[in-house]
């Protein structure tokens, strides 16, 4: 899933979200999506990017 995002857009455009309640089920399937794009390869920034700052920007948080 990582690979075909790259494919059609950069990291700094990528936000992490759970779908919760209907897909991160467990804690496990939740920690297995943050993993990805923990092994994802690209920078620090751009996971940092993804995993939280991208959407701070965007909200004004």
């Amino acid at each position: 899933a990582m690979a075909a995002a790259f494919n059609i857009t950069t990291p700094d455009r990528i936000m992490f979200g759970s779908d919760y309640p209907l897909e991160c089920k467990t804690a496990a399937n939740l920690t297995e999506s943050l993993e990805m794009i923990r092994q994802a390869p690209c920078s620090v920034a751009e996971k940092t990017a993804m995993l939280g700052k991208t959407a701070a920007g965007l909200f004004g948080l």
